[in-house]
């Protein structure tokens, strides 16, 4: 079964967010390069942390496309989640402590612009994903590829898959038993002495 556009359209942001958050990353670390806040053996440890979270990023994304549903939950929980409160925290401290827009956008400079633009793109990227992982075509593409090793039609319930043969054949048995019980013989008859 091939991906939904859901998934792939899902997968695609998932990939736009990661590049985003390199060139925020490269935003950054330029700043603080050019400005002498901190040297590069400084950073390095914080850079090689961003560009794990990064590539196991890009991993989850292809797995996603692929129809891993561990994939969809581990990139809702960890990027969708802390990965949305670390795009928004900064903006939203800056506004409770009084900051306005205006005054934001009348002291950046070009470097500032550029990471604003990033992270507006950058989160709506992330909330696009993650609003798309679980449409109906999304939900129906990782119920048809839950490991089970088949495929399931489209509305067709896990638990109804996961059936193993024991309990199919149980299942035909009591259907079989119930079916043979002659008319009045069961406890609930008119007979006074089922009582």
């Amino acid at each position: 079964m091939s991906a939904p556009h859901s998934v792939r359209t899902a997968a695609g942001l998932w990939l736009t967010a990661v590049a985003l958050g390199a060139a925020e990353t490269a935003i950054a670390v330029s700043g603080l390069l050019i400005s002498g806040e901190a040297s590069a053996g400084d950073l390095a440890g914080s850079v090689g942390v961003r560009m794990a979270i990064f590539a196991a990023a890009v991993y989850l994304a292809l797995a996603l496309r692929r129809g891993k549903n561990w994939a969809r939950l581990t990139l809702t929980a960890t990027l969708g989640v802390f990965g949305t409160i670390s795009l928004v925290i900064g903006p939203v401290q800056y506004f409770l402590a009084g900051g306005t827009l205006s005054a934001a956008l009348s002291s950046a400079g070009a470097a500032d612009l550029a990471m604003g633009a990033s992270r507006v793109l950058h989160l709506a990227a992330v909330l696009g994903a993650v609003t798309l992982m679980f449409q109906r075509s999304a939900n129906d593409y990782f119920a048809g590829n839950s490991g089970d090793g088949r495929s399931r039609t489209p509305g067709e319930s896990r638990a109804a898959a996961d059936t193993t043969p024991a309990q199919a054949v149980i299942a035909g048995l009591a259907s079989t038993s119930t079916a043979r019980r002659p008319a009045g013989s069961g406890p609930n008859s008119s007979d006074p002495s089922a009582s």
